[in-house]
């Protein structure tokens, strides 16, 4: 054997080597509990917003008008995500600053009644707005998608009586895409909720209205495993991924064997797919 041969395989030894090292490093990474939070300035390198090319939505189009709102207390939650296009419902004790005017709350403890109060005081005030649809996301949430995406999922899919009135894009109560019926309807729920009054999203799954889900996630949490109130260490999904589980009264539900590459579950037939190549 010649020197040139061994100089090539000694090579691709190494190559092989880095290749496997950086493979165990990642996948020891991804499987370890988030011990840190994201600063504002890290997320943007971790979570790439994607520009997916859509058909522009006609301009002379007023069925759809959307607000996308996230509601943030940064007293509790120093994370800040990037939430491009969106308007912040920010709390600070009782009060709340909602496009400069200050809005008072009803409570200002951080638990999940507490939360349900405000998200009530937040939907009240959405609806005062003219806006045809809102898209509600957490602050601990990123948006995997450009705005003109979530816009478009509104157009294809949302315009009549009969249609999905909320379609969900992420987990939880977070990425709801929906009507001001729904919302309306909603903050009827929040307010005699009773036993569910702590799970906003128990609330949502219980509503008669017609609702759908994307087969793809749209939002992701900004650290790997949950966080916050309820203080598990569940391993959270990541932009883009594809949907196993659902809540209650199969709330987040996407049918893989009925609607297979479709943007949301119940597809009904229709052939659209704004998530190519996801």
């Amino acid at each position: 054997m010649n020197f040139r041969i061994l100089v090539q395989l000694a090579a691709f030894a190494i190559i092989e080597f880095q290749i496997i090292w950086h493979t165990q490093r990642s996948h020891k990474r991804l499987l370890e509990p988030a011990t840190t939070i994201l600063t504002p300035q890290e997320i943007p390198r971790t979570v790439k917003t994607e520009v997916l090319h859509l058909p522009t939505i006609p301009v002379a189009s007023s069925q759809v008008k959307l607000l996308c709102v996230v509601m943030r207390e940064p007293s509790i939650r120093p994370l800040d995500n990037v939430h491009p296009n969106c308007h912040f419902f920010d709390v600070s004790e009782n009060t709340a600053t909602w496009w400069g005017s200050q809005v008072k709350l009803p409570c200002q403890t951080y638990t999940s009644e507490c939360y349900t109060k405000k998200l009530a005081i937040l939907f009240e005030n959405l609806l005062k707005t003219n806006y045809t649809h809102f898209y509600y996301v957490e602050s601990d949430h990123t948006l995997c998608v450009h705005h003109n995406v979530i816009e478009r999922l509104a157009y294809n899919y949302m315009l009549t009586a009969q249609s999905p009135q909320l379609i969900t894009t992420g987990i939880g109560a977070s990425g709801w895409l929906c009507t001001r019926t729904w919302a309306s309807k909603f903050l009827e729920n929040l307010k005699t909720c009773k036993k569910w009054c702590g799970c906003p999203d128990c609330i949502a799954a219980l509503m008669a209205l017609p609702r759908a889900t994307t087969r793809v996630m749209l939002t992701q949490h900004s650290i790997q495993n949950k966080i916050g109130l309820n203080k598990n260490n569940k391993l959270l999904p990541r932009c883009f991924q594809k949907r196993t589980e659902y809540g209650l009264n199969k709330f987040d539900f996407f049918d893989h064997s009925a609607c297979h590459l479709r943007d949301i579950s119940p597809c009904n037939n229709v052939e659209r797919n704004l998530f190519v190549g996801h």
